[in-house]
C-alpha cells in the first residue's frame, strides 16, 4: 500500500513553517521542479531543506536580498538538490566530489559517471537556465550540513559581487 504525498500542499506547509520567508511563496514551481528532478520522494529532507534555507536567508543582509535578481534563486536551487542527494542515495559521491571536486577529473569513471548522471537531471537547460549545481555552492551547502557552518558571508558576498555592475 503506498500514499502518493500532495507535493504542492507540502512545500506550501513548509513555505510557511516558522522561520517564515514571503520570497519563497512565488518560488514555489521552482521548488517543485528542482525536488523533482531529484527524484526524492522524502519530504522531511525538503521540509530539513527549507528550513535550513530559511534560516540562511534571513541572516542575509537584506539591502543586498532587495536588490537581488538571481543569487537566491540559484541558491535555493542549490540547496534542495545537494539536500536531496546528499542526504538520499548520493552522500557517498557528495563527499568524494567534497574532497577531491577541484581535481576531480582524476577520479575512476565510476565516480565520473555518478556524477555526470546526477549532473544531467539538474542541467541549467532544465531549471530555468540556472547552474544549480554550482561548485562552490555545492561545497558551502555540504559544509552546511556536514559542520553547521553558516554560509551568511557566502551569501553576502555572491549577492555583493552580482550586483557590482548595477552600481556603475
Amino acid at each position: 500500500f503506498e500514499v502518493e504525498p500532495d507535493l504542492d500542499s507540502a512545500i506550501s506547509q513548509f513555505i510557511y513553517e516558522i522561520p517564515t520567508v514571503d520570497w519563497l511563496n512565488g518560488q514555489k514551481g521552482f521548488i517543485k521542479k528542482v525536488f523533482a528532478a531529484s527524484q526524492c520522494n522524502n519530504l522531511r529532507i525538503l521540509q530539513q531543506c527549507l528550513y535550513d534555507f530559511k534560516l540562511q536567508y534571513n541572516e542575509v543582509d537584506t539591502n543586498l536580498v532587495a536588490n537581488d535578481k538571481s543569487v537566491m534563486r540559484a541558491l535555493l536551487g542549490s540547496f534542495i538538490a545537494v539536500y536531496c542527494e546528499y542526504k538520499g542515495e548520493n552522500k557517498k559521491v557528495f563527499m568524494e566530489w567534497k574532497d577531491r571536486y577541484a581535481t576531480f577529473s582524476i577520479g575512476n569513471s565510476t565516480e565520473k559517471e555518478k556524477i555526470e548522471l546526477m549532473l544531467s537531471r539538474y542541467n541549467p537547460d532544465r531549471m530555468d537556465g540556472i547552474n544549480i549545481m554550482n561548485g562552490s555552492s555545492v561545497i558551502k551547502i555540504l559544509d552546511l550540513i556536514t559542520k553547521g557552518v553558516s554560509i551568511k558571508n557566502y551569501i553576502d558576498n555572491m549577492l555583493a559581487e552580482s550586483q557590482k555592475d548595477d552600481d556603475v
